[in-house]
């Protein structure tokens, strides 16, 4: 959320920027402007919705500005990888799925007649790896029309039997996004690594550009934990963690993404 709040100092050249907090997230005033009213895009359904199902796979949700609007501030973040399962070991043996990814985010400020008739693809967070030694899937795409692309998370490793110490890399986080004022990439997941074969500390997975969520990590000691899933909107998903002797886990589900609109007059 620091990096959050940074952007809207840079963003209004003040943090006593006016804000405004009606459902998820906080987007600063246009100067001079009159707070119209937000449109939400979900891949699913949620309270706080106001245009579900935009599946990034079919048809889609089509944009259309509030008639008084002029000015829309677009916020919009890809879905996050899913974790990595892990397989079963024997004893002086462990395994852990790869972290996933988290997506990537961008912003936009444009007028209400440029936005209007954008088609809205909400990407879907991806499924984890199954129990066993298989990879996670990654996160697709967050499109607004032809103004933003904001990218999915990759896919957490598959977690193979381990016999000596090692360290599994993370996903790579979304790629950086294209066609906002402000463009960034996703956050790779984190590392896995073992203290010893009876103890795995696996990574988290990684957060979404806008800061909106992070997958769960998985401490086994002993045991054998399941991936978390991600957390908010395109976190990345934890992968599985299987200490010396246990059965095999599945790995998280990324987040899937979120687009914002926030209308002034």
């Amino acid at each position: 959320m620091r990096w959050l709040t940074l952007v809207l100092v840079l963003l209004c050249g003040s943090a006593h920027a006016q804000f405004v907090t009606q459902g998820p997230g906080s987007v600063p005033a246009a100067p001079g402007s009159t707070y119209v009213g937000q449109q939400v895009f979900c891949q699913a359904t949620g309270s706080f919705c106001t245009s579900t199902n935009c599946v990034a796979s079919g048809a889609g949700c089509t944009y259309t500005a509030n008639a008084a609007a002029t000015t829309v501030d677009i916020w919009c973040v890809g879905a996050g990888g899913g974790g990595g399962g892990a397989a079963t070991v024997a004893a002086a043996q462990w395994a852990a799925g790869g972290a996933g990814g988290g997506g990537a985010a961008s912003q936009l400020r444009t007028t209400a007649a440029t936005a209007t008739g954008s088609n809205v693809k909400i990407g879907l967070g991806g499924p984890g790896g199954a129990a066993g030694a298989n990879a996670g899937t990654a996160g697709t795409n967050t499109t607004f029309g032809a103004l933003l692309t904001d990218n999915g998370g990759s896919g957490g490793a598959a977690g193979a039997v381990q016999s000596t110490s090692n360290t599994i890399p993370g996903a790579a986080g979304g790629t950086t996004a294209t066609g906002g004022d402000l463009n960034s990439l996703g956050q790779n997941g984190s590392d896995t690594y073992n203290i010893n074969t009876a103890i795995v500390e696996n990574g988290a997975g990684g957060n979404s550009g806008l800061g909106f969520g992070v997958g769960a990590g998985a401490k086994a000691t002993l045991t054998s934990v399941a991936g978390g899933g991600g957390r908010g909107f395109g976190g990345g998903g934890g992968g599985a963690a299987v200490a010396a002797s246990q059965t095999q886990q599945a790995g998280g589900a990324g987040a899937d993404g979120i687009c914002i609109v926030k209308e002034w007059h």
